[in-house]
């Protein structure tokens, strides 16, 4: 893994869906520290896309690099890599909890300690002055 590699790389990325071609040919690059923007009218692709970027789905064609590495097809490259990932939608189905569980729910499935939870979590409310 070079320093010098987008984050998130695809080539000629596409997605058919019931016979239909839901997107075609997307070649982006997004950076380290990057902040990314998909903006669109509804039923333009955008939650297909996200879903292919954070390797929820497997594209119909194309490429999907995670720090240089194509991480495609390899069952056991997608899991390490979407590990490091997190996806959440803007109105969110699976977490009606409070901000705090909300946010240390990845935290659990990782395995992390209670105690280290709620030390990180603390702070991390505390710099957004949350508490």
């Amino acid at each position: 893994m070079s320093n010098n590699e987008p984050i998130i790389k695809t080539t000629d990325l596409g997605q058919r869906l019931n016979g239909r071609d839901v997107l075609r040919d997307i070649n982006l690059s997004i950076e380290r520290g990057e902040v990314f923007a998909l903006i669109g009218p509804t039923g333009s692709g955008k939650t297909t896309l996200l879903r292919l970027l954070d390797l929820i789905d497997t594209p119909s064609q194309g490429k999907v690099y995670f720090s240089g590495t194509d991480v495609t097809e390899s069952g056991r490259q997608r899991l390490e890599a979407r590990r490091r990932m997190a996806f959440v939608l803007q109105k969110p189905v699976v977490f009606n909890a409070s901000v705090y569980d909300n946010i240390a729910y990845g935290l659990k499935w990782r395995g992390i300690s209670r105690d280290d939870i709620r030390n990180r979590l603390d702070e991390i409310l505390e710099m957004v002055d949350a508490l």
